[in-house]
């Protein structure tokens, strides 16, 4: 609704927001784009930068992640907490050598805290007082994998000194790709490409639930009503010592490979999954 048809190029895809209709709510595109940035990019980012002097300071910095944590309703997806986003914060710093990280982010989450109390408040006209810290953990940690303020360096410095900021940003989106990758979650080109269509039909119908992954996978291969049988009947023909060995890591690869939407797969995978079919003879629906 909120773009013009007549000067759309011819491949963008037009997806009207349901909900943006059903809702009384009229949203400003500034708040819309919020929205956006927090339902459809960040659940599919490593690290979020969010640049404070371009947004008006710290103090708008923390209004932004208040309405992200708050307003915006639950957790963007399903992924575990361990793979959501870290959200760095770049301020500018005369001098780089007098910055200290850790005091500017402690300064920073006060800030942060105050507007979640205010917004918390405005939400829920029953709360009195202080949100537990408990409270504001558990918040931060169903959308943000950290935040951490630092520092940008003057216009003044020479192009070396901003390497170690371009390390630093390069490290902690390393780190966190770690972090997803030991949650089964990490993403390549491929899954991005596939899974940014389906979060944005998501999104186009839906902001309260979060996006599901898992069932994103499953659109093109849906699971058959006879699943529960078919895996019955392929335990009935294995021996119970080969139980953990065999059959379990067996449905497990199957259900790994058939999980995939069309253009993930590598040749690789493809090669891996037609050998697994036929020494097993086993279809993406277990039937023997």
């Amino acid at each position: 609704p909120f773009v013009d048809s007549k000067r759309c190029p011819n491949d963008i895809v037009r997806r009207p927001m349901l909900w943006c209709r059903k809702s009384s709510q009229q949203l400003n595109a500034a708040e819309l784009g919020q929205i956006f940035y927090a339902k459809v990019l960040a659940p599919l980012s490593t690290v979020i930068c969010f640049f404070a002097d371009d947004l008006g300071g710290l103090a708008a910095v923390a209004q932004i992640l208040a309405l992200w944590l708050l307003k915006v309703a639950n957790s963007p997806s399903d992924l575990p907490p361990t793979a959501n986003p870290r959200v760095l914060i770049l301020i500018h710093w005369d001098s780089i050598t007098t910055f200290n990280e850790q005091s500017a982010t402690r300064q920073f989450m006060l800030e942060l805290g105050r507007e979640l109390e205010g917004a918390n408040r405005s939400l829920r006209s029953k709360v009195i007082g202080k949100m537990k810290k408990s409270e504001l953990d558990k918040l931060l940690a169903s959308q943000f994998g950290g935040i951490r303020v630092i520092a940008l360096p003057n216009s003044k410095c020479t192009s070396r000194s901003w390497r170690p900021l371009k390390s630093r940003i390069e490290t902690d989106s390393y780190e966190m790709q770690n972090r997803r990758i030991d949650a089964r979650v990490a993403f390549s080109t491929k899954h991005f490409k596939v899974l940014f269509n389906a979060v944005c039909e998501h999104f186009s119908s839906d902001i309260v639930d979060p996006f599901s992954f898992i069932r994103a996978t499953r659109i093109q291969y849906p699971i058959p009503v006879e699943f529960g049988s078919h895996i019955t009947e392929f335990l009935k023909k294995v021996d119970d010592t080969q139980l953990f060995t065999f059959a379990v890591p067996i449905i497990a690869s199957a259900l790994v490979f058939d999980s995939y939407p069309p253009g993930m797969h590598s040749k690789f995978e493809l090669v891996s999954l037609t050998a697994v079919s036929n020494t097993v003879r086993i279809s993406p629906y277990f039937s023997v």
